[in-house]
C-alpha cells in the first residue's frame, strides 16, 4: 500500500490517534505515579478526578447488589487477566478460537515476536496482565474496538494512558538496544506488504498493532472473550521495563485454573452453553458488569498503582 493511500484508511488514523494520546498522557500518568511514590494525596486526588470525572460521563449498564457480590467472589481470585474473543483469522480463514481453548481445555503458549525489541529472541508464551482493565482492552479488538457500547473508558483510551510510561521509558532507556533489534524485530513482526500481522488476526485491514484497539475487529459474529486466571506457572523473564507492564506465561493454563469468564451480556448464554458442552464449569459473567464494577474503583486503582479495594 502506498503511503498516500494508507493516509486515507482508518487504521491510519486510529494508529495516528494512538500516538497523539500517548504523547498527551505521558505527563500525566508520569505526575500521576510519582505523587503516588511520593505519598502527595492531594495532588494524587486532584489527578485522578480530572480522568474519573471524564469516565463518570460514559454509559454504564447498572447492576444490582448480588450480581455484583456474585462477581467481586470470581474477580477477587483472579491474579491476571487475558483477552481474547471469540473468532480469529488462521491461514486465510475463520477459526472459532474459544472453542479451541474449550476442546485442548486450557489457554495455550503461541509464538511471540515483541519480546524481541527489548530481548532480541522470540518465545512462546501467553500473554496476560494484573490489570483487568488492560485485558480487557485487548478482548475489545474482538469486538467493536473503541465503539463497544458500556465500556469505562475506551480500549483505545486505555492502552495509550497505561502504556504511555511504557513507550517513554524504552524509547528512552533501551533506544540503542531496540535500534540493534529493530529489523529482526521488524522482520519477524511484519507480513510480506510490511504491514504488522499482529492486528490482522482480527481485522484484514490493520496496519500496525495498535489501530485495532480503535477499529475492532471485521470478522462477522465476534465478540470479546475475558479469562480471569486464578493459578499459573512459569513466569517468563522479561526486561525490566516490559516485565513493569506484562506478564508472560510459558505452561498452558488449564481450564480448571480459571476464575471465571466474561463476555457480552448477549453472548453469556452461548457462552454457557459452550462449556456445559465441552465439560466445564466455570462461572459467565457479563463484561458490561465488569465495567460497571470498575467503574467505582479508582484511576490508581484500575493501573495498579494502589491496591484495590473492592467497592461493593
Amino acid at each position: 500500500m502506498s503511503k498516500l493511500k494508507e493516509k486515507n484508511t482508518q487504521a491510519y488514523r486510529y494508529r495516528q490517534q494512538f500516538r497523539t494520546t500517548v504523547v498527551k498522557c505521558l505527563p500525566h500518568h508520569m505526575f500521576l505515579v510519582t505523587s503516588v511514590r511520593l505519598r502527595a494525596k492531594p495532588i494524587t486526588k486532584l489527578l485522578s478526578l480530572r480522568l474519573e470525572n471524564k469516565l463518570h460521563t460514559l454509559e454504564l449498564k447498572h447492576y444490582p447488589a448480588d450480581k455484583v457480590e456474585a462477581y467481586l467472589v470470581a474477580a477477587t481470585a483472579a491474579k491476571l487477566w487475558h483477552g481474547t474473543g471469540r473468532l480469529q483469522y488462521r491461514d486465510g480463514r475463520v477459526v472459532d478460537i474459544f472453542a479451541a481453548i474449550l476442546s485442548s481445555g486450557s489457554l495455550n503458549p503461541v509464538k511471540d515476536v515483541y519480546t524481541v525489541l527489548l530481548g532480541g529472541e522470540e518465545m512462546i508464551s501467553i500473554s496476560t496482565t494484573p490489570l483487568r482493565i488492560i485485558a480487557r482492552s485487548y478482548a475489545d479488538t474482538h469486538g467493536r474496538g473503541d465503539k463497544e457500547k458500556y465500556r469505562y473508558g475506551s480500549s483505545l483510551w486505555w492502552v495509550a494512558y497505561y502504556y504511555s510510561i511504557f513507550f517513554g521509558e524504552v524509547f528512552t532507556r533501551y533506544g540503542l538496544t531496540i535500534w540493534r533489534n529493530w529489523s529482526k524485530w521488524d522482520n519477524a513482526s511484519s507480513s510480506q506488504t510490511g504491514e504488522r500481522q499482529w492486528g490482522r488476526k482480527v481485522n484484514k485491514a490493520a496496519i500496525s498493532v495498535w489501530d485495532v484497539f480503535g477499529s475492532g475487529s471485521d470478522i462477522p459474529g465476534n465478540y470479546p472473550v475475558l479469562f480471569g486466571i486464578a493459578n499459573y506457572t512459569s513466569v517468563a523473564a522479561l526486561p525490566l521495563t516490559m516485565s513493569k507492564a506484562e506478564v508472560r506465561l510459558t505452561n498452558i493454563v488449564k481450564m480448571t485454573e480459571i476464575s471465571h469468564i466474561e463476555v457480552p451480556e448477549r453472548n453469556v448464554d452461548e457462552t454457557k452453553k459452550l462449556l456445559v458442552k465441552y465439560g466445564y464449569d466455570v462461572d459467565v459473567f457479563p463484561i458490561e458488569l465488569g465495567e460497571y464494577v470498575a467503574s467505582h474503583l479508582s484511576i490508581t486503582e484500575l493501573l495498579g498503582i494502589t491496591r484495590q479495594k473492592h467497592a461493593k
